[in-house]
């Protein structure tokens, strides 16, 4: 039996190859944050998993694999390590809210709940996508490459 946090580096390399099959760009750079949140866009709908899209079947181990990746991409760009709330040695939990209660703590001491968040936003919390999510610990994704910058005259 695996614990939560070996699951964490392993889902996050699976929704990578998973997105990344389907032509999105998980690289687990910062900047591909905004691909999660294109991602999130183009396969969840008003709360609702989008039929046939990539979260229409394994909803919560989606989810799973989401929050770990963006925890990842933020542990990669600020230090930091997961903490899970499971007792029993970290076991994974027969209740699935354990997967939603780990957390980030980065090397500065904040903490970040990066599946809480991709859950919010799968249930339509567009007011903070998951790219804007990191920014209060110093993770910049850069400008959205969806918006045309203005050309110069």
């Amino acid at each position: 039996m695996s614990t939560i946090l070996e699951d964490l580096r392993a889902a996050a390399a699976t929704i990578a190859d998973l997105a990344n099959a389907a032509g999105y760009g998980f690289d687990f750079s910062a900047r591909s944050l905004w691909e999660v949140d294109r991602f999130l866009d183009d396969n969840a709908s008003d709360g609702d998993p989008k039929a046939g899209g990539l979260l229409s079947k394994d909803l919560g181990s989606r989810v799973f694999e989401l929050g770990a990746y963006v925890g990842e991409v933020i542990r990669g760009a600020v230090g930091g390590a997961w903490v899970t709330d499971s007792e029993a040695g970290d076991r994974r939990p027969s209740d699935p809210s354990g997967d939603l209660t780990v957390r980030l703590e980065t090397a500065d001491g904040e903490s970040l709940w990066p599946n809480q968040r991709v859950m919010k936003r799968i249930l339509g919390d567009v007011t903070q996508g998951v790219t804007q999510y990191p920014a209060a610990v110093g993770v910049d994704p850069g400008p959205d490459p969806r918006v045309a910058l203005p050309s110069s005259p």
